[in-house]
């Protein structure tokens, strides 16, 4: 009797201190497949990707106020692997203080220094490791305090690393802010935008000529040329964000951004300042970041504190639609990158206190690859037809039939023309393509916004890729690319019109 008794005294002291725990829950997948790269936990923050790793920030690490508390890192993750070798080790390329913001060109991994234990900064470090190198203190201008957003040129044609600042004391509403930018290299920081021009600027994003940057207080989003000048509104019909930051991600016509607060939004507003805005998905826990790929824009939405395993990763089409949940069951869903091929990274943020592990996840969503073929295979640019035409095939097990011509683009603005469509087989293989036209005059005139004109009248022909994406019925995308070449029209032998 007296072990009996042990042993249900036992079992109620082992079933009390289950119950009295926080659970540590794994994230639940609802569409594709979720699985942990990494082994270690931590306050990881902000990420991006390249076609072999996922480099990341980890703001701290070990619950606050514990012994296993430590200043956090830089590192990355290989992502590409077969998932029944994960979670493995991530690499660390640098150590200390608390790193936000992170992005990446060929070569390097650029980073801010928020500055909570110092001083803000910007950061570099080779993507193979190395010694990091300071590039700028943020305080040089205006005696700033603070780091967050950062972008670079993927490309690496453009020299310079741009940054956000915001000052420290009273900054919430703190005027002292500024829109930065330093060679990769480093040396004096160049202010894009003058005292008194912005409040608490947090995400950042870059093309070939502006900054496009958001201010958490007032609520509103903004470019500014890339060598400087006077801000330009695109809206201000965000909320005033006074509990986190407004995170963006742009493509050749939007910029994409989440709200980061109780009941935010995520949205887009049009690059070329006609204050078009398109909220895409509403009254949310608390939406993080946001990333984009063909098809959609991806965001964490966060689960408020102290409630653990509120967080999902949603994703919402471009054009506006159902907002789809992807994986539930995360503490803190906070970074968030995507590939363009179906791969979605995303960090669960955790710490202050809590026992859940946080991490850096993959998520494979359903991408189908298409067979694109873009006739004329020469465009004149000053042609007068109707029609550019498009052959889309599908792999295997996919029926070009199921195509919804409604969602399919070329570069992700032009829509294809809903009638004619047909069924058949061009090029003869086989396989079923379904051919769609677009209209010629709108392609001519966005590849006139956006081509290099100078090296166009230099070299009279130029190559350039066009991509087709758009979706099944079922909502599963699709993306393919072709090439074709371009001229100017000609006049009598050998001229060019000016164009």
């Amino acid at each position: 009797m007296k072990k009996l008794l042990s042993i249900l005294v036992v079992s109620l002291l082992v079933l009390m201190s289950i119950l009295s725990a926080t659970f540590v829950v794994a994230p639940q997948t609802l569409t594709g497949s979720c699985f942990k790269l990494t082994t270690e936990d931590g306050c990881h923050l902000m990420l991006a990707s390249d076609s072999n790793y996922v480099y990341y920030t980890e703001y701290f690490a070990g619950p606050l106020s514990t012994p296993n508390y430590h200043p956090g890192s830089v590192r990355k993750v290989r992502w590409n692997l077969s998932p029944e070798h994960y979670p493995i080790d991530s690499e660390p390329l640098a150590r200390g203080e608390d790193p936000v913001g992170v992005a990446v060109d060929a070569d390097y991994v650029y980073y801010t220094i928020h500055g909570d234990w110092g001083a803000g900064k910007v950061m570099r470090v080779l993507k193979n490791g190395g010694t990091p190198e300071l590039l700028a203190n943020v305080g040089d201008i205006r005696g700033c305090t603070h780091a967050w957003g950062i972008a670079v040129d993927p490309e690496g044609a453009d020299p310079y690393v741009y940054f956000a600042v915001r000052d420290g004391p009273g900054w919430w509403t703190d005027p002292n802010g500024y829109v930065g930018k330093v060679l990769k290299t480093g040396g004096p920081i160049t202010a894009l935008t003058a005292a008194g021009q912005v409040h608490y600027p947090t995400g950042v994003a870059v093309d070939s000529e502006y900054v496009y940057y958001s201010e958490r207080e007032p609520g509103k989003i903004c470019k500014v040329p890339k060598n400087g000048g006077d801000p330009i509104l695109l809206t201000d019909q965000l909320q005033p964000i006074t509990g986190g930051h407004c995170m963006l991600a742009i493509d050749a016509d939007w910029v994409y951004f989440a709200e980061t607060m109780v009941g935010g939004r995520v949205g887009k507003v049009a690059k070329n300042g006609n204050g078009t805005v398109v909220f895409l998905a509403t009254n949310l826990i608390e939406p993080m970041n946001v990333a984009i790929d063909g098809g959609y824009v991806y965001f964490p939405d966060y689960g408020v504190q102290p409630a653990a395993d509120h967080g999902t990763v949603k994703r919402v089409p471009k054009n506006g639609g159902n907002v789809e949940t992807l994986v539930t069951g995360i503490y803190g869903a906070y970074g968030i990158a995507a590939t363009g091929e179906g791969h979605v990274f995303f960090t669960d943020h955790t710490g202050y206190g809590s026992t859940n592990p946080g991490g850096v996840y993959e998520l494979s969503v359903a991408q189908i690859s298409a067979t694109v073929d873009i006739t004329p295979d020469t465009l004149n640019l000053g042609s007068k037809g109707m029609w550019i035409t498009a052959y889309i095939e599908l792999p295997e097990g996919y029926n070009v039939a199921d195509i919804n011509v409604s969602s399919v683009l070329l570069n992700e603005t032009v829509p294809a023309e809903l009638h004619p469509t047909e069924v058949g087989d061009y090029d003869g293989d086989g396989i079923p393509d379904l051919m769609v036209k677009f209209d010629r005059a709108e392609i001519i005139s966005y590849i006139l916004a956006n081509v290099n004109m100078t090296k166009l009248i230099e070299e009279k022909f130029m190559t350039i890729t066009l991509t087709i994406t758009g979706e099944l019925t079922d909502g599963t995308p699709f993306q393919g690319s072709d090439t074709i070449k371009i001229m100017l029209p000609t006049h009598g032998k050998g001229g060019i019109f000016p164009v």
